[in-house]
């Protein structure tokens, strides 16, 4: 089994399985009914949670399969039956068929949000056949069908365990007295008993809390020392100890997590988080592995990405889509922001039938990173989608279920609810940078007669005006190809990523995000190669993190 660590580090709870490692697999034949594959034996092994096709997967496939098949055994025992036991998937295909023991016990919509669901009536003691059908193709049949679908599990698989009753959806807030702390939640099952709370911070023991258990519950916990805020570089995290404990006191359920504070707002065009002006140093981070598709091979190779990134002085990591959980804890811990850049979601939005599963999706995928502090920005749509209705339900969608955190647009057209604008420049240059920072345009229409019949039509489309007093970002911006270890190349690769920042900067931007950390198929800008190799010298590290942590005083055009 190649990813054997724990899939939620920002939340682990006491009794857990991994199912990740070999399932059998088969891909679907239209030749077959449904029932044929519920009972069949399947041909090929594949190991999970790499997608078909990966090399790690251990199966080729071809260039698009629209549905397969995995089928695996657990074994329960007598205790995990009288409890209650979720089954939780990290992400898989678009549409998801869950089966156990021949009974049809869910079906998820969704291929970028994690899920779980209640196996706990279907299970019996000893063997459970578990058999997972992942396909692309809409439900209702239309062809606006998911292009980017990855059709399979290509996240963490695994079980969940407690007795009686659930530790569910747990989340913090600060007291006004700045002295204590809400601590909300909820109980699945019943159970009289109660709760457990123990908090450290920075190894000191803030002491342990006892509560009456209740079905919603919203705990006023009193700490020793004054709450400080979690800041980019200075990370302060509280981490909790939680069990639900019966009136015998033997424990139920308990789970480890933590939580931080902080805050993030615009002020005079100034990005403070927790009252602290902050310049965006971005790079964005891999989301292509070469053996392992979109999922991440181990952790290791997370946390050399991240000290990369990290010994070149940039403060944000960007990640095309959701991001993994390993991810988030790291960068949480080390005090680093994450950007998770939109999904294209776009070209699906324009289907009233898909719109909901979407817009539901957006929703847990907000829920499933609520309590992460590095995250500071939503994106809810990578463009302009083609239609108005759409978007303005998905940045409402976002405004309300996460008002803490800024909204961020995506390329294309400028909507009038979003706090910052990012601006892309694939080869930039330092003179097309500021043009396009200080161009302050919406969209890019090709006469004014054009764009007056838009925004006739789309009223809450940004305009100039809008624009000009919004904060940008410029992101994806490169300095051309990187030579591996090339003292010529290195010199122009420095120059043009210093004079692109300074302009950037000049422009009164909030910050920037290079094009990428690694080399892709397409495109040769990484800093390290596709398979990990660092491209630059120890001198040229050293020149890019001075550059990046070097206050640029531009001056204002």
């Amino acid at each position: 089994m190649l990813r054997h660590d724990y899939p939620q580090p920002c939340f682990i709870r006491k009794r857990w399985a991994p199912l990740n490692g070999q399932w059998d697999f088969e891909i679907h034949d239209p030749a077959f009914s449904k029932e044929h594959y519920l009972d069949c034996k399947y041909s090929k092994t594949i190991e999970v949670p790499f997608a078909p096709g990966t090399l790690l997967s251990g199966v080729d496939t071809p260039c698009h399969v629209d549905s397969v098949w995995y089928k695996r055994t657990i074994n329960l025992s007598a205790r995990d039956i009288n409890g209650r036991i979720h089954l939780n998937f990290l992400a898989s295909s678009t549409y998801t068929d869950i089966y156990l023991n021949g009974q049809h016990i869910g079906l998820h919509t969704g291929g970028n949000s994690p899920f779980c669901i209640d196996i706990t009536n279907s299970a019996i003691v000893g063997p459970n056949i578990l058999i997972i059908n992942n396909y692309c193709t809409s439900i209702n049949n239309h062809s606006s069908i998911n292009k980017n679908c990855i059709c399979g599990l290509w996240k963490s698989v695994w079980l969940e365990f407690s007795d009686e009753a659930t530790l569910w959806g747990l989340g913090t807030s600060i007291h006004t007295d700045g002295k204590s702390v809400f601590l909300h939640g909820m109980i699945l099952g019943e159970i009289d008993g109660h709760i457990l709370v123990t908090i450290n911070f920075n190894g000191i023991d803030l002491g342990s809390f006892k509560y009456v258990a209740q079905r919603r519950f919203i705990l006023t916990i009193p700490l020793k020392l004054p709450i400080e805020l979690w800041q980019v570089g200075n990370p302060k995290i509280y981490d909790f100890e939680i069990s639900l404990r019966n009136k015998e006191g033997i424990i139920v359920d308990a789970v480890k997590t933590y939580f931080a504070f902080r805050t993030v707002r615009f002020v005079g065009g100034d990005l403070l988080v927790s009252d602290k002006k902050l310049r965006i140093r971005g790079i964005n981070f891999p989301s292509q592995y070469t053996d392992s598709g979109k999922t991440a091979p181990s952790l290791a190779v997370i946390r050399q990405d991240i000290s990369v990134a990290v010994s070149l002085g940039f403060n944000t990591l960007m990640v095309q889509g959701v991001a993994e959980p390993a991810l988030r804890c790291f960068a949480d811990r080390l005090g680093l922001i994450l950007i998770e850049s939109s999904i294209p979601y776009d070209s699906r939005m324009e289907d009233r039938n898909e719109r909901k599963y979407i817009v539901n999706e957006w929703a847990e995928i907000i829920n499933s990173s609520f309590n992460s502090p590095s995250i500071i920005f939503r994106q809810p749509l990578f463009k302009y989608c083609g239609d108005e209705s759409a978007t303005n339900l998905m940045y409402s969608t976002t405004r309300t279920s996460d008002p803490a955190r800024l909204i961020l647009s995506g390329g294309g057209l400028v909507y009038n609810g979003v706090d910052a604008i990012e601006y892309t420049s694939i080869d930039a240059t330092p003179e097309n940078v500021l043009q396009l920072l200080l161009a302050n345009e919406n969209g890019f229409f090709k006469s004014e007669r054009q764009e007056h019949a838009f925004r006739k039509s789309n009223p809450t489309f940004a305009t100039t005006q809008t624009i000009a007093s919004k904060p940008k970002l410029l992101s994806a911006f490169d300095c051309g190809s990187v030579s591996y270890r090339s003292v010529s190349n290195e010199y122009y690769f420095i120059k043009r990523f210093s004079d692109i920042i300074q302009a950037a900067d000049s422009a009164n931007a909030i910050g920037t995000v290079y094009h990428s950390l690694t080399d892709t198929p397409f495109k040769d800008t990484g800093i390290l190669t596709m398979h990990r190799e660092m491209k630059l010298s120890r001198n040229a590290i050293d020149s890019i993190f001075k550059i990046n942590t070097t206050e640029h005083k531009g001056k204002t055009t």
